[in-house]
């Protein structure tokens, strides 16, 4: 994944870097692209997100498969105990065996979990360093939109919220954004009048 996101980097920074570019990088175009560069972070944060809400469901679903696992073991094996059958004792020996080889995939699984949340937590910091250095380049360009700044809605942020820290009212904000009711969600992007 970091290549691809050193790759878009490169290709967005390359017009200042090389001389004698055959066009002029213009404000107005470059906010557009930037700007829908940040909506995608943006998406791509709430994906982690989503996914690290899975890892963390499938690690306790796993949790909960050892813990069964290791009822049933010892359920088997106070049978055994109870009863001198050598039948039995096969059955248990194959059930045993069969009880290791899921704890294995289990153990394998919860691993492959663990390097995948890693990963993700990679693409966050790398999300993150783009993130600044897009907002660097927009403030060195000067670029704006109309209005002003665009805020991005966080867990738990309310119109009332952000009106409040940007000193103006909900129905600006409303206006601003042709929102009608009050209804806003994490990653929506508000324009500040």
């Amino acid at each position: 994944m970091k290549p691809v996101l050193y790759m878009i980097f490169f290709f967005m920074m390359a017009p200042f870097f090389i001389e004698g570019a055959p066009y002029r990088y213009e404000a107005r175009n470059s906010h557009v692209n930037l700007q829908e560069i940040k909506e995608q972070i943006s998406f791509l944060r709430n994906d982690l997100r989503n996914m690290e809400v899975e890892f963390q469901q499938l690690k306790e679903k796993v949790s909960n498969q050892d813990v069964a696992l290791d009822s049933v073991q010892d359920e088997v094996a106070a049978s055994v105990k109870s009863q001198k059958d050598q039948t039995l004792e096969t059955k248990l020996d194959n059930l045993l065996a069969e009880i290791q080889a899921i704890k294995m995939h289990s153990n394998k699984l919860t691993d492959e979990i663990e390097k995948n949340r890693k990963k993700g937590l990679e693409v966050e910091n790398n999300l993150e360093t783009i993130q600044t250095a897009l907002n660097s380049m927009i403030d060195a360009l000067g670029i704006e939109n109309s209005s002003g700044k665009i805020y991005t809605v966080k867990p738990g942020d309310s119109l009332g919220g952000i009106a409040i820290k940007h000193h103006t009212t909900i129905n600006a904000l409303k206006k601003a954004n042709k929102i009608k009711g009050d209804k806003i969600i994490v990653g929506q992007k508000i324009k500040l009048p």
